[in-house]
C-alpha cells in the first residue's frame, strides 16, 4: 500500500479499484445515468477488496459525490474547487478554483463530451463548464444571489440542474446559453433525472415535477407531505421513484404523475432510490436501508445501519448493494436479494454515496484523505530458504525459514513438514504488510527423510505454497529400527522412516 501525502484537499475519497475482469462502465453523473438508477454493470467481488493506495489531507469536509470518465475522477471541494485525479494512481491532474475560494462545490460533477459541469454556492455563486483534460474554463454562468447544490444532468445538448433560487434551468451544454427555466415554490437540491424527453426533479416545496426537456413546459407535479430535499427521482418501469421528508417512498406514473404506491418508513428520506432487479433500494433516517418491490411497494427486506442515512444513496452492482450511512463510519455491501451482509470497510469519517466505474468504487469521506482499493485475485509468492533442498543433517532440531511476498496485505504463513507416515509438524504464524520472512523451530525429529513447504495466505484468502517442496534427511549415524529378513546366513536390514 502506497501512502501519498497531500495538502489542501478537503475530502476523503475511497477508491475501490476492482479488477481487470470488470466491465468497462463509467459513472458520468450523479447516480450513474440519465434515469438515476444507481446501477452499474461492473463485475465486483467485494470479498476480494484490498487497499491499494491512500493519501491524507487537511481542510474542510465536502459532500460532493464523485464521477469518473476516461480514467479521471472528478470531485467538488468544500473551499470552492473542482478537482481531477488519475483514477488508477490517485495522482493530481488539475483543479478549477471558483473565485473567491471560500465557496462550496457540493454537487456531483457531470461529465459529457469532454466537458465537466459543476456548480457552487456561498460567496461566489456560479455554474461552470471546464475542459475535462485540462480544467480550463469553457464558460460560467453567474447564479446571482443563490448558488447550486443540485447535481447536473446532461442530455440532448442541454445541461439541466436546479438552483437554490427555486429555478429549474436548462442551458446549452456547449455555450452556457439560456434555453429555458421553470420556477417552483422553494429551493432545489434534488438532481434531475431525464427520461423520454422529460425532466423529473424534486423541490423543497414538497413536490416532484415533470417538465418537457425541450421547452421546460409543465407536464405534471405531485405534492408529498414534506420537502423533497436531497432525494432525487429515479425513473424505470414506467414509474418515477422518490423519497420525501414526510417519511414516505413514492412510486408515480411517469406519464401522468398519478400515485401508484407509497411506503412509509420511520424517518425522513433524503436518500435517493437505486433501481435494479425489479427492486427499489433506499435509505431512511430511521437507520434502515429498505428493499421494496418496484411494482407493488411491498417490503422485501430491510437492513439496520449503525447510525442513520441522511442524504446517502445506495448503489448496486453484480448482485450487491453498497451504501454508507451519513453518520455510519463504514461502507457496507449487502446481498441485493436477501439483504445479508457480504462485506464492510470501516471509514474514519462520514461519507457520501459510492460511485462505481472502470472497475473502481469511489466514495468521498469527510475531511481526512483519499483511499484506493483493488480487487485482489493474485496469490502470494512463497520461497523456501532453509534448510536447503536435499540437505542431510545429524541435528534432531531444525529451524525452517521461508518468506512470502504479496502485492497488498499478507495475513499468515504456515509451515508444514511431512515424513513417510504423513504430516509430522505444522505451525502458523501471523504476517502483515507485503513481505514476511518467518522461522519455525521443529524439535525431536527422528532419523529419516522429510519433505516441507510453506503456505502463505493474504488478507482476502488467496493462498499459495512455494512452487515445489524441499526435502532433507536427519541421520546421526545411530542404528535405526529395522525389519529383519533372513535369507540363509545373510541379514538384510530395511530402515523404517519414523
Amino acid at each position: 500500500m502506497e501512502k501519498i501525502a497531500c495538502s489542501g484537499l478537503s475530502f476523503l475519497a475511497v477508491f475501490v479499484l476492482l479488477s481487470a475482469f470488470a466491465s468497462a462502465d463509467v459513472w458520468p453523473m450523479f447516480h450513474h445515468d440519465l434515469n438515476h438508477s444507481g446501477f452499474s454493470s461492473e463485475i465486483v467481488n467485494p470479498s476480494k477488496l484490498v487497499e491499494k493506495w491512500s493519501w491524507y489531507v487537511d481542510g474542510y469536509g465536502i459532500m460532493s459525490e464523485p464521477t469518473v470518465v476516461d480514467g479521471i475522477v472528478f470531485m467538488g471541494k468544500s473551499q470552492g474547487g473542482l478537482w481531477a485525479y488519475n483514477a488508477s494512481s490517485g495522482e493530481y491532474i488539475w483543479n478549477f478554483p471558483f473565485d473567491p475560494s471560500w465557496s462550496f462545490a457540493q454537487a456531483a460533477p457531470a461529465v459529457a463530451n469532454g466537458i465537466v459541469y459543476e456548480g457552487n454556492f456561498w460567496n461566489h455563486n456560479a455554474f461552470c463548464a471546464v475542459n475535462e483534460s485540462t480544467g480550463i474554463k469553457i464558460w460560467c454562468v453567474n447564479m446571482s444571489s443563490s448558488g447550486v447544490t443540485s447535481s447536473a444532468t446532461v442530455s440532448g445538448g442541454a445541461v439541466f440542474f436546479g438552483g437554490l433560487d427555486a429555478l429549474v434551468l436548462a442551458l446549452n451544454a456547449s455555450t452556457g446559453a439560456h434555453i429555458w427555466n421553470y420556477s417552483v415554490g422553494d429551493s432545489i437540491e434534488s438532481s434531475p433525472a431525464v427520461s423520454g424527453g422529460v425532466v423529473y426533479i424534486g423541490s423543497r416545496d414538497n413536490s416532484v415535477y415533470a417538465l418537457n426537456a425541450s421547452t421546460g413546459a409543465h407536464i405534471w407535479n405531485y405534492t408529498t407531505g414534506d420537502d423533497v430535499y436531497y432525494s432525487s427521482p429515479a425513473v424505470a418501469y414506467g414509474r418515477v421513484y422518490v423519497g420525501s421528508r414526510d417519511h414516505y417512498v413514492y412510486a408515480l406514473n411517469a406519464s401522468t404523475g398519478a400515485l401508484l404506491w407509497s411506503y412509509r418508513t420511520g424517518g425522513n428520506i433524503d436518500s435517493s432510490p437505486a433501481l435494479a432487479y425489479g427492486r427499489v433500494y433506499i435509505g431512511s433516517e430511521d437507520t434502515h436501508l429498505y428493499a421494496l418491490n418496484a411494482s407493488t411497494g411491498a417490503q422485501l427486506w430491510n437492513y439496520t445501519a449503525d447510525n442513520g442515512f441522511s442524504r446517502n444513496t445506495p448503489v448496486v452492482a453484480n448482485g450487491v448493494v453498497y451504501f454508507n450511512g451519513w453518520q455510519q463510519y463504514d461502507l457496507k455491501a449487502l446481498n441485493s436479494t436477501t439483504g445479508g451482509l457480504v462485506w464492510s470497510y470501516s471509514t474514519p469519517w462520514y461519507s457520501t454515496s459510492p460511485a462505481l466505474a472502470d472497475g473502481m468504487l469511489f466514495m468521498s469521506i469527510g475531511s481526512t484523505g483519499f483511499d484506493a482499493f483493488t480487487q485482489d485475485f493474485a496469490s502470494p509468492a512463497v520461497r523456501l530458504d532453509a534448510p536447503q533442498n536435499g540437505t542431510t543433517t545429524s541435528d534432531h532440531s531444525q529451524t525452517f525459514t521461508c518468506n512470502a511476498t504479496e502485492t497488498y496485505e499478507l495475513a499468515n504463513i504456515t509451515l508444514n513438514v511431512w515424513n513417510a507416515t504423513g504430516l509430522f509438524a505444522s505451525e502458523t504464524q501471523g504476517a502483515s504488510g507485503n513481505f514476511t520472512s518467518n522461522s519455525f523451530n521443529v524439535l525431536e525429529m527422528a532419523n529419516g527423510g522429510y519433505t516441507w513447504n510453506c503456505l502463505a495466505i493474504d488478507s482476502v484468502n488467496n493462498a499459495a505454497y512455494a512452487p515445489s517442496n524441499s526435502t532433507f534427511t536427519v541421520f546421526d549415524g545411530a542404528i535405526q529400527a529395522t525389519n529383519r529378513l533372513y535369507f540363509g546366513w545373510n541379514l538384510i536390514s530395511l530402515p523404517i522412516n519414523i
